[in-house]
């Protein structure tokens, strides 16, 4: 008896490989429920913020494939 798998993957973009675009939606997401607080301070602490945290989940997923 011979039995053949045949393994179809679908190639999907990488939508978080390019550093901008992940900082970018990174920023929409911590700044998208302050309505409270429309002030020019929460726009430059979200995009440290989201610098920040993509920063950091970059250099943890190069540690994690090295």
């Amino acid at each position: 008896m011979k039995l053949v798998f045949k393994k179809k993957f679908e190639k999907r973009p990488q939508n978080y490989s390019d550093l901008i675009k992940t900082a970018q939606s990174v920023f929409f997401w911590t700044n998208g429920r302050w309505d409270q607080l429309d002030v020019w301070q929460k726009e430059i602490f979200s995009l440290i913020g989201s610098v920040v945290v993509v920063t950091i989940l970059h250099n943890m997923l190069i540690a994690i494939m090295t």
